[in-house]
């Protein structure tokens, strides 16, 4: 019988959902796969509205029948002329934003069905704006930051402090300024704020992958050295270590008009040179296409790891393995891995390189693979040893190079090596830097903040941030020897791992 509340007749009310099960209850809705711009279930969940990007530079809008699952072209635009998509709550008319106005689709026949001009303007109070990136600069570190005691500061007299300076601020890079003078006061490390300018009037330097003699005084600039895997890196390229650059495109080299100002916006695109060859001798044209200085940064950075590896290798006599990890990331853990148990497979220990880390999220896999202990090996007929048991986690000895350069999860990880006694730490000591950021876009969106929102802590009640890593075998960066070539901190660390594991074995 009906209830007080629920008159004869009457649909019954709807119960509790039941939830059992909820995570095997899916069904794909598309036949095809692809990059949807909107989607929408009808309300009667008898069609699919949806929105599909095409290669081709098109939107696409959709019904799909979920009974029979086929796919019924309602309207083509061209890419990048709606603004957004919506249907209306009956399910019967898609509507998109553009430039002109707002375009009708009915769903039943897919054709336009009128268009309704719109035209919105705003004004803009750019003091407001600023008032009000500031404030939520503000508020969002007060219930974000990782410390619900803010260090010791008052947050709401700082607020105070810097707000006044608000209608003082006409660009946008002032008050990026005073955002981390503000939030400098917490003494805290992944915070802050920055500007991203944007525009095509931007600079965009291109490399040609090769390094110059900054005392050269001659007609153009002299190559000193080619990076390996840059544009300059061909066999028979004139463009060898004494070879001089004497113009680009035609544009003669000169101190007035330098080798950067001729390649701007020039990466991708092919540049004819004009190269005197090192051993001397009439210019010769040369073409090549240049990269851009993120690329160079790359070949720079493994021309620094090779460095560093061939010294390992050399000064140990092949005996230790050298890894150099710049960022605690998994295509990084997985070069690691591949290395350690690769290329290093039948070393005997290995040097770990933190040094300027710029952090992530690692610490865990890469504690985890440098702490195994040996239990068995893997071994031929003949007695020759093919793998070590565990054969996925190093069981052989180890050492890590950190310095103040190692930066959030690059430094928790000297901090937790050290702590498990691990393997000697050395170098210099490290900041503690050890947080999770949360990092987002303000009203304006060229102008980010940053909040620490959790932090590591020990299981001594201390937190990791701005705790002081103290290595156990402190070793300076010389200027002098980094000068000459040299890197103090890589030698002593050879040299203690050459002592840990003594001088060679016999073989068996």
């Amino acid at each position: 019988p009906a209830g007080p509340a629920q008159a004869a007749g009457a649909a019954p009310a709807p119960g509790p959902m039941d939830l059992r099960g909820l995570e095997r209850r899916t069904l794909r809705l598309t036949p095809f796969t692809t990059d949807l711009q909107f989607y929408r279930l009808t309300p009667d969940g008898r069609s699919l509205l949806l929105v599909a990007a095409d290669p081709a530079g098109k939107d696409i809008g959709y019904a799909i029948d979920l009974a029979s699952r086929q796919p019924r072209v309602l309207f083509q635009r061209p890419r990048g002329a709606t603004t957004m998509y919506e249907a209306d709550a009956k399910g019967q008319t898609v509507l998109a934003l553009g430039a002109a106005g707002i375009d009708r689709y009915d769903v039943a026949t897919g054709k336009a069905d009128g268009s309704v001009p719109f035209n919105a303007e705003m004004t803009r109070d750019a003091q407001a704006e600023i008032a009000a990136m500031f404030d939520h600069a503000w508020r969002l570190t007060q219930v974000k930051f990782y410390d619900a005691k803010m260090h010791g500061v008052d947050w709401d007299q700082v607020g105070a402090d810097y707000r006044r300076y608000l209608p003082y601020v006409q660009q946008w890079e002032e008050l990026v300024e005073i955002l981390n003078e503000m939030v400098g006061e917490l003494n805290a490390s992944h915070q802050g704020s920055f500007f991203t300018p944007s525009g095509a009037e931007r600079d965009a330097t291109a490399s040609l992958g090769v390094y110059l003699d900054e005392g050269w005084r001659g007609a153009g600039v002299r190559l000193v050295e080619v990076l390996a895997g840059g544009p300059a890196d061909r066999s028979r390229s004139v463009l060898k270590p004494g070879a001089v650059i004497l113009a680009v495109d035609g544009q003669p080299v000169t101190p007035e008009t330098e080798l950067a100002q001729l390649l701007n916006r020039k990466a991708g695109q092919p540049v004819l040179l004009s190269v005197r060859p090192a051993q001397g001798g009439a210019p010769v044209d040369e073409t090549l296409t240049p990269v851009g200085l993120q690329q160079e940064a790359m070949l720079s950075y493994q021309r620094w790891v090779d460095k560093r590896r061939a010294q390992v290798e050399k000064a140990s006599g092949g005996r230790l393995g050298y890894l150099h990890i710049p960022h605690m990331a998994m295509p990084e853990y997985l070069s690691a891995y591949g290395d350690l148990f690769g290329r290093y497979r039948q070393a005997e220990a290995v040097l770990v390189d933190v040094r300027f880390n710029r952090g992530g999220n690692l610490h865990d896999p890469l504690v985890a693979m440098l702490t195994g202990q040996g239990l068995a090996e893997l071994v031929t007929r003949d007695g020759v040893r093919i793998a070590e048991v565990p054969a996925s986690r190093w069981t052989r000895p180890s050492a890590l190079l950190a310095n103040a350069g190692s930066y959030s999860d690059g430094s928790v990880f000297p901090a937790l090596y050290q702590r498990l006694k691990i393997g000697p730490l050395l170098g210099e000591s490290v900041p503690g830097t050890g947080t999770a950021v949360l990092w987002e876009n303000l009203l304006d969106r060229r102008l980010d903040w940053g909040v620490p929102q959790l932090g590591f802590k020990g299981r001594d009640g201390r937190f990791f941030e701005n705790q002081e890593i103290v290595p156990d075998i402190p070793v300076g960066a010389d200027p002098a020897a980094v000068a000459a070539g040299r890197d103090p901190q890589l030698e002593r660390g050879v040299e203690v791992l050459l002592q840990q594991i003594g001088p060679v074995r016999s073989a068996r």
